[in-house]
């Protein structure tokens, strides 16, 4: 026990107030300007009709449909001055108390229009694990507050053999949970790759077919061009996420891991869509930047004095504690890892995991999803083995069209929504309506099922939509081999205009 209150106590300084700041601060301005951020996030979530919102996992025990903004908008200006008072350390602790909340709600508020909304899942536990750092340190305006009143100044690192001082935040505690959760994070995406594809994935295949979809010259183009170049990097890709736990150990295979981690995030973002700009911001907290400086002076020939060594003889209560609950953190995250668990707020990291080519999906032929008994079939083994192939959802969604069919006029509905919310809502009826009709030994369009539930959540909409008087229906149809296969519709009429007084 001794040993592991150790590891989690020392294995990284406490928070120095200048990182600190930076982390807060860049994160706060990424939270603004990427679309599914913490604080944008909201702005996505009202741009999106009330039909396409799905609260996720946890979410949707408290939320039923889409969130008003009478109480997600003040949450977000609440959290948004907390995340600054945070920053600066104005009444740090409450401030990175209500950060963290506020961040955690947000981000649940969020997925329910951009799925888990993954590249948000180290930044809002971040938040969470800085409320266990110390935030009154003479870089924050809690320190010069303290100094003005004549109190006394706290020391900078935590001596745990005298309980009656040990603080928590004056410990690297913080940090060590937020490399515990990054380096998890990355391991259980390797993890779910050898789940979803097995060894198949390092043929570069599936990295291409991502690739081709983006169109991100050049570099796409040369990827595109060369195979051998989309085996190399998935080669290093599983190699990364499978050996991130090595950053554990040492602080020099951490470092090392850190950079390949950046690296490896900006070479995503230059031939693929996601921006994981903010998980380089925490990546920062798991750097020993003191012991680089003292490495890079000594090199230059101007050595630093050594820092005094802290008493590391873990008796505190409150130690012992916390170096429990990270503990139960690790566990945590091992069962989701193992059971493969996709429920927010946890997530098994199934991005890109199921093996893509030309012809298939995992293993599915996409010439299949083109033959409607087929597509049933396929529909009901993925339901009944969940979790299923992570790509085979936003495949289907490619077969499916909504429209509103009105004398003389057609409007497909989705296209208005500004995330791939839509698509996931969809293909799922679409999914429990194919498999049904597989179960039960009957035509996919037989009436009464999921689809025609669906549907009937659309009608409000639509009617507000149309003009007075209008009469028509809403088709929800399959693509197969020669046209479109209508898996249900429903009819639906909107009130007459009032006549004139």
């Amino acid at each position: 026990m001794d040993a592991l209150v150790r590891w989690w106590m020392y294995t990284l300084p406490p928070v120095d107030g200048r990182l600190r700041f930076v982390v807060y601060a860049l994160l706060f301005v990424l939270s603004w300007t990427h679309e599914a951020g913490l604080l944008a996030g909201p702005d996505l979530v009202f741009r999106t009709p009330a039909f396409a919102y799905t609260p996720r996992g946890l979410a949707g025990l408290v939320l039923t449909g889409q969130p008003s903004a009478d109480w997600v908008l003040p949450l977000r200006a609440v959290t948004a001055i907390a995340w600054v008072a945070a920053a600066i350390g104005l009444f740090s602790r409450p401030a990175a108390v209500i950060t963290a909340i506020g961040a955690f709600t947000l981000h649940g508020v969020t997925a329910g229009v951009v799925g888990q909304n993954h590249g948000w899942y180290l930044p809002t536990f971040t938040l969470i694990a800085l409320t266990c750092a110390r935030t009154d340190d003479r870089f924050s305006v809690d320190f010069h507050i303290r100094r003005w009143r004549g109190l006394p100044e706290r020391p900078a690192h935590a001596k745990d053999h005298d309980k009656d001082t040990f603080e928590l935040g004056r410990t690297g505690f913080a940090r060590v949970l937020v490399l515990v959760v990054a380096m998890g994070l990355l391991f259980m995406g390797g993890v779910a790759k050898l789940w979803g594809s097995g060894l198949e994935w390092l043929d570069g295949h599936t990295l291409r077919v991502y690739i081709e979809a983006e169109q991100t010259p050049p570099l796409s183009t040369f990827l595109k061009q060369h195979l051998w170049a989309c085996a190399a990097l998935s080669w290093a890709t599983l190699s990364l996420e499978l050996g991130a736990l090595l950053a554990l150990l040492s602080r020099g295979a951490r470092h090392v891991i850190v950079a390949a981690a950046a690296c490896f995030h900006v070479g995503v973002q230059l031939v693929m869509v996601p921006a994981y700009a903010q998980y380089l911001v925490c990546y920062a907290l798991l750097i020993d930047w003191g012991a680089i400086a003292a490495w890079a002076s000594a090199r230059l020939g101007r050595p630093r004095a050594p820092t005094r060594p802290v008493a590391m003889t873990p008796s505190s209560p409150v130690a012992r504690v916390s170096t429990a609950g990270g503990m139960l953190l690790v566990a945590s995250l091992a069962l989701v890892t193992l059971l493969r668990i996709e429920w927010w707020p946890v997530t098994h990291v199934p991005m890109y995991s199921t093996y893509l080519s030309k012809q298939r999906v995992g293993e599915i032929r996409k010439a299949d999803l083109f033959d409607i008994d087929k597509a049933a079939v396929i529909a009901r083994d993925c339901l009944a083995s969940r979790p299923c192939a992570w790509a085979l959802p936003i495949r289907v969604a490619r077969h499916i069209r909504v429209r509103v069919l009105t004398y003389g006029s057609s409007e497909e509905l989705g296209a208005d929504v500004p995330s791939s919310q839509w698509k996931y809502l969809v293909s799922g009826v679409a999914m429990r309506q194919l498999s049904a009709s597989a179960n039960a030994g009957v035509d996919a369009q037989a009436p009464g099922g999921p689809v025609e539930e669906f549907l009937r959540t659309l009608v409000p909409e639509v009617r507000a939509r149309a003009p007075a008087g209008t009469r028509g229906r809403i088709v929800f149809e399959y693509k197969v081999r020669g046209g479109y296969y209508r898996l249900g519709q429903v009819r639906f009429s909107s009130p007459e205009a009032p006549a004139p007084e």
